[in-house]
């Protein structure tokens, strides 16, 4: 558990958070810096230029933040992928995440359930549907 006063980090609301097999990654509000925890408490805090994303998916270094707006009367689900390097993140590059037959999202993504690599989600109002991102294939 982190604790609510952790030293360069304020913890209003965590917008993104990813708990995986052996560390949970968080991106609290207003900062977003990525902190890591474990079971012996935060092991990291990590400058990040990559802001509120509200999903993440975490291979090592690699990241991938789910950043969702509206666009051209639609909505739009975007990865903007992130390196962890020289004690900051930075933004790699961006893509446009498509639902099966290149389908636009009709909603919100919902869910956004990070779990080590992969980011699982479901579009507002199907909660039936699931929706896997996977940082490695």
């Amino acid at each position: 558990m982190a604790p609510p006063h952790t030293s360069d980090a304020f913890w209003y609301d965590c917008y993104a958070l990813n708990v995986g097999n052996e560390v949970v990654h968080a991106c609290p509000y207003p900062d977003f810096p990525l902190i890591e925890v474990d079971g012996h408490g935060v092991r990291s805090i990590t400058p990040n230029a990559i802001t509120s994303s509200d999903g993440l998916a975490v291979s090592g270094d690699e990241l991938a933040f789910l950043d969702q707006h509206r666009a051209a009367g639609g909505f739009r689900w975007e990865l903007r992928r992130g390196r962890r390097q020289n004690g900051t993140i930075t933004e790699s590059h961006r893509l446009n995440l498509l639902l099966p037959h290149d389908r636009h999202p009709t909603g919100w993504a919902r869910g956004k359930i990070g779990r080590d690599g992969t980011l699982w989600l479901h579009e507002h109002g199907d909660p039936r549907h699931w929706y896997r991102y996977e940082m490695n294939s």
